[in-house]
């Protein structure tokens, strides 16, 4: 991808009224960053990180209203994710106050709900400035309603698997909290969400967790049951399969 691409692709991507070009140019963006870390860290270097959170932010507070535009949406988060592959470019995204734009974004309950915190998920993980940022900026109350399972949802998802794949995200965010805030008044204020509500959120984690250790139990031992009969699986195949269900 030359340079000239690269910055006719963040122009599009920036252009305030919607067009059939910006969609396209979201898409090829996310196609280009998806498998490759020169593209996600030349991005990064070219101010791309800003250019996409720019693109998200015309969408923060409503609800695109034609299904190219969710396309477009839904692409241009595609974008940010991978973008936050790189450490550099997390780096980038908490300078540009990526972190309280993904909180506002939640707090608005609209489509882009899931993905901001997808993007959170990509950002906190194995970097703690990013956790830090969102315990400062009040993500905690945010994130733990999530977690106990008020998620906003749209007419347009398949329930589901949105709902699952959401609570596997912030179970995640909030692992990654526990790694990378490991003292201090934000840990204090991470632990303490625990003890809130006569330790509900203490309920709802040994909840999870035997809901998940029971579909991996389920799963090994159909899998042992296709070894007995005569059904060979390889380790990794095995272990993608556990990983599948829920470990």
């Amino acid at each position: 991808m030359v340079n000239l691409d690269r910055v006719w692709l963040l122009t599009k991507i920036k252009v305030r009224e919607f067009e059939g070009i910006k969609k396209y140019a979201s898409e090829i963006l996310a196609i280009l960053l998806q498998n490759s870390t020169a593209n996600q860290k030349r991005l990064g270097q070219m101010n791309g990180v800003d250019a996409v959170l720019e693109g998200v932010a015309m969408n923060k507070s409503k609800d695109p209203k034609t299904p190219d535009k969710e396309e477009m949406l839904d692409n241009l988060f595609d974008c940010l994710c991978c973008l936050l592959m790189p450490l550099e470019n997390k780096e980038r995204f908490v300078n540009a106050e990526g972190v309280e734009l993904m909180i506002i974004i939640m707090k608005q309950k609209k489509y882009a709900y899931g993905s901001a915190i997808r993007a959170l998920d990509f950002a906190m993980t194995n970097y703690p400035p990013a956790c830090q940022s969102f315990v400062d900026v009040m993500g905690l109350k945010t994130a733990f309603a999530a977690f106990m399972g008020k998620i906003p949802l749209s007419k347009r998802i398949k329930r589901e698997r949105y709902e699952e794949e959401l609570e596997e995200r912030v179970i995640s965010l909030i692992a990654s909290l526990f790694a990378g805030i490991l003292r201090g008044s934000r840990r204090d204020r991470l632990l303490s969400k625990f003890v809130e509500n006569e330790f509900e959120k203490i309920d709802r984690l040994m909840e999870l967790y035997m809901r998940y250790s029971d579909r991996v139990r389920l799963e090994a031992e159909r899998l042992d049951q296709l070894e007995l009969d005569d059904l060979e699986l390889d380790e990794d195949e095995k272990y993608n399969r556990e990983l599948e269900s829920g470990l």
